[in-house]
Order: structure tokens, then sequence, then C-alpha cells
């Protein structure tokens, strides 16, 4: 990100001009450090690394008795599970009969486990990865002035390595780029290696 403003700076030769880039994570963070409060988000919420999300799957399958069904996925696989169904903007239920069929006997189960860990996380004032995108999305699509106020702060988007991108991330520069529709994107379908969050070239 660092690399692609200074070579921006060059190009246009403003040194001045104020240039803001990141991952779309580390972008999601920043705008909901700033606008989150429209959904209802604190501004002191904490972000959950893998383990703490492990640990919450965990302890929300031993509460609601589903770690004792014969043959319930494992708390990384039900992550994985997660994870896609957010970055693909989809329900569990579609989630699992597409990508993961093998756990279609569970799908009632995992739809209350996904409402149980979203609903808790939300109590605690946390958030994981997947969230700092999905946030966003909902943001934009839920709260017209935040809508407005980000549509208008940016001149333009560039976006590198575009064909990472998944689903959530697509809608999120179509909200993003609003109106103006100054959006350029750089991308190269054979360097794609995040299927397995939901990118889609």
């Amino acid at each position: 990100a660092e690399e692609m403003i200074h070579r921006t700076q060059l190009l246009l030769q403003q040194h001045s001009l104020k240039i803001q880039g990141g991952t779309f994570h580390a972008m999601g963070l920043i705008w909901l450090k700033h606008y989150g409060g429209a959904l209802g988000l604190p501004p002191k919420f904490s972000i959950m690394d893998e383990d703490d999300a492990q640990g919450l799957v965990h302890l929300l399958m031993s509460k609601l008795s589903f770690s004792r069904r014969k043959g319930f996925p494992k708390k990384q696989h039900i992550l994985a599970l997660f994870s896609r169904a957010v970055n693909t903007l989809r329900s569990i239920a579609d989630t699992v009969s597409s990508d993961f069929p093998w756990l279609e006997t569970h799908t009632p189960q995992l739809v209350v486990l996904f409402r149980a860990y979203t609903e808790t996380k939300w109590r605690q004032h946390r958030v994981d990865y997947d969230d700092l995108l999905f946030l966003v999305y909902k943001l934009l699509c839920l709260h017209e002035p935040s809508r407005r106020r980000l549509g208008t702060h940016y001149q333009a988007i560039l976006v590198d390595e575009y064909q990472g991108t998944n689903h959530a991330q697509y809608r999120l520069l179509q909200l993003l780029s609003g109106d103006t529709k100054h959006l350029f994107v750089v991308g190269d379908d054979f360097q794609s290696i995040f299927g397995f969050r939901g990118a889609d070239v």
C-alpha cells in the first residue's frame, strides 16, 4: 500500500496530495472507527484473532450441546464456513449447500450457531477479521449519510490485485464509488489465490 501511494504521488507530481491506502481490511478498520457508531458499534471495539474466534465457537458449541452431535464439524471448519458465507454475502444454508455439502445434515444447527456467534460478538463489542469488510458493507447499505460522506470523500479509488476480491469487496467498491464512478482496478486472473476467502475473478 505504501508503494502504491508513493508511485501515485510521483506520477501526479503532487506530494502534498492526500492519498489514503491500505488493504481492504485495514481500510475497513479505519472506516468502522469513524463511522461504526451509525451501526451501534462503539469506537473502542476489539478485534478477535483466529484463536479468539475458535474459542468463542467452541464455547457456543458446548453451550448449545452441538459438540455432542455425531459428526459435527470441528471449529476450524465451522469458521471456514462462516467466513465463506460472509465474504460471498450468502446465507449459511446456501453456503453449506453450494460449498460444504458434506455438512448438510447439520445445517439447522450451523444456522443457529452462526446467529449465536454473531450476536455474542456484537454484545461483547468484538469483531472478527471478516467483520471488518462486512460491517462496512452493511453500513454503506443501511446508513445513507455515511454512504454519502464516504462516497464523496475520495476523488478516485485504485484497487490493485483485483483478482483477489470477493463478492463483499466487490459490492463495497460499488457502494464506495457511488455516482462518481472514478474507480480503477488492476488484476491478473492467473494470480487468483484467495478462492478460500470467496475470491471470484
